[in-house]
């Protein structure tokens, strides 16, 4: 009888620490590491060296089997991104539904600017079909807001983020999913190396081929 209780006792034991600290541990681990989540998603931080040399670290989150948000909206490779403001310190995050190119961040005059591009199919249709495929959003304060190309207020820009973090997960796992700014400053060794960002301002007036196809691209 006093076995049968003790092995109660252990296994009703086993079970509150499992469920107390077992959450804690995942979510300890996750913040240490980084890590492909059971949901699909690979997280993972980088730092960004903006053109006047500060380093600001990204928090970022990628999914790449669709699904669908909280709301039931459907995914298609939902982006976040999570930084604080070099100036301000006030939180800023970028969640895309879709899986743009991010291609380069900056600061120009307090304010944050990212540059992304679509890809193909869905996620261009999204956009509206830009040429050039570039896109500009300035962070208002309040949120994010998509500008002209050529209102873009700075002469050059050089490539400083991840651009496809689906093509890097090799390089972000070996990085044991912290990425210093020597593996983004130049997008040394990514493929964003294939993608120069010399001088946006020369690109002229950007056109959308499909308009009636735009849908937001940034919560």
């Amino acid at each position: 009888m006093r076995s049968g209780s003790t092995a109660i006792l252990a296994t009703r034991r086993t079970a509150f620490w499992a469920a107390t600290f077992a959450p804690a541990l995942c979510l300890l681990l996750a913040a240490l590491s980084g890590c492909t989540r059971s949901d699909g998603a690979l997280r993972w931080s980088e730092e960004v060296t903006l053109p006047d040399g500060r380093v600001v670290t990204l928090h970022r989150e990628q999914w790449f089997d669709g699904g669908y948000a909280e709301d039931g909206t459907a995914m298609q490779g939902r982006m976040t991104l999570r930084l604080v403001h070099p100036d301000t310190a006030s939180p800023i995050v970028w969640d895309s539904p879709y899986a743009l190119a991010t291609q380069a961040l900056f600061v120009d005059h307090g304010a944050v600017y990212l540059l992304v591009a679509p890809g193909v199919g869905t996620t261009h249709e999204a956009a509206g079909c830009p040429y050039p495929l570039t896109m500009l959003f300035r962070h208002t304060g309040q949120g994010w807001v998509q500008m002209p190309l050529e209102a873009i207020p700075v002469r050059e820009i050089e490539a400083n983020m991840v651009l496809d973090p689906k093509a890097s997960i090799v390089s972000i796992k070996g990085a044991k999913y912290r990425l210093d700014a020597s593996a983004t400053k130049g997008a040394a060794g990514w493929t964003a190396r294939f993608y120069p960002i010399a001088d946006p301002s020369k690109v002229g007036h950007q056109v959308f081929r499909c308009p009636e196809k735009r849908r937001p691209l940034v919560r």
